[in-house]
Order: structure tokens, then sequence, then C-alpha cells
């Protein structure tokens, strides 16, 4: 296998990685983004040189979202676009490691590495979503596949390096 082919893997991967409890992702170009932080009141305020947006959580399954004066509502399709992105990840990942086509040195270090982060990345966003029980439970039953997949990934390192 040609690495490029997978690299969005590995950087959806990364992505969860860096989910910190309350902190949501969002698909962005058929990739995983970071949103940021929640402040007071449940206000979230990011900000770069162009623009400012500030987001005001009005209920569990929608959002309203003020960008330079144009207001936007987000709805719980957002949540399954995720949901479903999750799943296709981890299926492609399954598909790599168990048919054994992840052969560079350097991919199956970075996945050795990103195993803990990873679930601890799942996790958080299951805190992020714990009075969602659907959300919550579909969080749980990836990161549990998602730990089997990586425990027959380590089997086969070993069995390949003996």
């Amino acid at each position: 296998m040609e690495s490029h082919l997978f690299e969005d893997v590995l950087m959806d991967l990364k992505i969860i990685s860096m989910v910190k409890p309350n902190q949501k992702i969002s698909v962005v170009d058929n990739r995983f983004s970071l949103e940021s932080f929640y402040g007071n009141n449940n206000e979230n305020v990011t900000e770069n040189n162009d623009f400012c947006i500030v987001s005001v959580e009005h209920s569990s399954s929608s959002w309203y979202n003020i960008t330079n004066g144009f207001f936007r509502m987000f709805t719980g399709q957002k949540r399954k676009n995720v949901l479903h992105k999750l799943r296709q990840r981890v299926t492609e990942l399954e598909n790599y490691l168990r048919n054994d086509l992840v052969k560079e040195v350097w991919i199956k270090k970075e996945l050795k590495d990103l195993q803990s982060p990873v679930i601890r990345g799942l996790r958080n966003l299951q805190i992020t979503y714990k009075n969602d029980s659907q959300t919550y439970v579909h969080l749980d039953v990836i990161a549990t596949r998602l730990e089997s997949i990586f425990k027959d990934f380590d089997r086969l390192q070993s069995k390949n390096k003996n």
C-alpha cells in the first residue's frame, strides 16, 4: 500500500486524539476538524484575523451560529455526519490493518503511538455528549470496536516480529 492512501485515515485519527472533554469535532472538506472550547454560559468564541464566530447552544440538537452578522442554525444532522464519518474511518482502518495492508514502518509506529490518545479522544467525546444517550452509546461502541482493532494489530505486529 502506498502511504498516501492511508494518510487521510491517519490525519483523522490524530484529530480525534486531540479532543478534550466537552470539545466537539465536525467534518470539514471530508476530514475531521476540532471545534473550539466553550466558555461560561455555553458561549463559544473563536477568533482569527478576519472574523469572529460566536455560537450559543440552544438545545442538544440545534446550534445557532452568528458569523459577521450571518445567522444560521446547525441541527442534529451535523452530529450524524460526524458519527457516520467516525464509523467510516474505523472501517477503513480495520480493513487496512486486518488485511495487513500497512507495510510502512513509520505508519505502524504512528498507529502504535496513537492508540491510547485516539481512545481517550473518543472517551472525551462521550463526556461531551453525556446527556445524549444515543450519541454516547454510539461513541462507546466505536471506541470498543477500535480497541479490538488495535489489539488485533498489536498481536499481528508481535507475531510478525517472531
